[in-house]
């Protein structure tokens, strides 16, 4: 009788911290500015400074990435989210999100594709992917598609 009060008391806790947690998905609502930290003959870093929605009663932590990054439809490479990003619950918000790639995960013909961008002071960006994100003892990827045409 123990055995059966125990197996039902935990599932009464699972249920009930289950259903406490309503999530809604977080939404990526603008790009307003990409700026250009480093580019040298080793890596590429940006800012990118994104609008985002965080819908939730809780606060979420960005902490990992996993992203393809293309430049004026050319695939630059892979890249890297290099900071964790907090979304303060119910907010709406401006994050700096720095990303960095290394010439070892670029493409070969990127380096011209992102010394034009450069020098006209505008790209169109398109980043596919994915983020690690963790909600108290929770943590899911989300997949990310984004693109926009934007002023360097």
């Amino acid at each position: 009788m123990l055995k059966h009060f125990w197996h039902i008391s935990i599932g009464l806790v699972i249920l009930f911290l289950t259903s406490c947690i309503k999530y809604e998905d977080v939404i990526v609502k603008d790009v307003t500015q990409v700026s250009v930290n480093s580019f040298t003959a080793n890596k590429i870093e940006l800012t990118a400074t994104i609008r985002v929605e965080n819908p939730n009663n809780f606060k979420i932590n960005i902490v990992d990435s996993d992203f393809v990054l293309y430049a004026n439809s050319n695939k630059i490479g892979k890249a890297k989210l290099k900071n964790s990003v907090e979304l303060p619950k119910n907010s709406d918000m401006e994050h700096q999100f720095k990303i960095s790639t290394t010439i070892d995960e670029m493409l070969g013909s990127a380096v011209p594709v992102v010394l034009e961008a450069l020098l006209s002071r505008r790209v169109d960006i398109r980043i596919n992917g994915g983020v690690k994100a963790q909600a108290k003892w929770l943590s899911k990827t989300v997949p990310v598609e984004f693109s926009k045409s934007v002023n360097l």
